[in-house]
């Protein structure tokens, strides 16, 4: 994650429990480790994707120096497609709040094959989905949706 200064704390990767891609071509039964290339697809191919991903919710809260009982994140997983090193269309797939309680999420979705080209860029992000806390740092992030954490893979 550590490709950007943010202006407020994030959550260190090691607080992160994140399990690779996994992917299924609709002509096929297995699922596989997602591989940087995959052989044997084309636009007539639908891909289902899924991904197992966790949070340490008290050491999260405690590095973005936020009341644990306050602290709500959202994982939000984009998917998107074009040939460069940037997508040139991207997709919300999935949403999820993450609690003290809940604090687990097994992404999984669909993409027509059709709507694919070039390359598949899959990036997840926690964000931030509590309002303002009132006992913060000032270095606190304090906005919902403000990016607290993320990872990508392109495919």
């Amino acid at each position: 994650m550590r490709n950007a200064v943010f202006p407020f704390l994030t959550i260190p990767d090691e607080f992160v429990t994140s399990f690779p891609w996994r992917v299924k071509l609709s002509n096929e039964e297995e699922w596989m480790d997602a591989p940087d290339f995959l052989e044997h697809w084309d636009n007539g191919t639908d891909l289902a994707l899924s991904r197992r991903i966790g949070l340490d919710m008290a050491r999260a809260a405690e590095a973005l120096k936020v009341p644990a009982d306050q602290l709500h994140i959202e994982v939000v997983v984009t998917a998107g497609t074009g040939a460069g090193r940037l997508p040139t269309d991207r997709w919300i797939v999935f949403r999820k709040t993450l609690t003290a309680e809940k604090c687990e999420a097994v992404v999984e979705f669909g993409l027509p094959g059709q709507s694919l080209a070039g390359a598949l860029h899959l990036r997840t992000d926690f964000v931030l989905a509590t309002p303002e806390p009132a006992d913060r740092s000032p270095i606190s992030p304090r906005r919902n949706g403000d990016i607290v954490w993320q990872d990508a893979r392109r495919i």
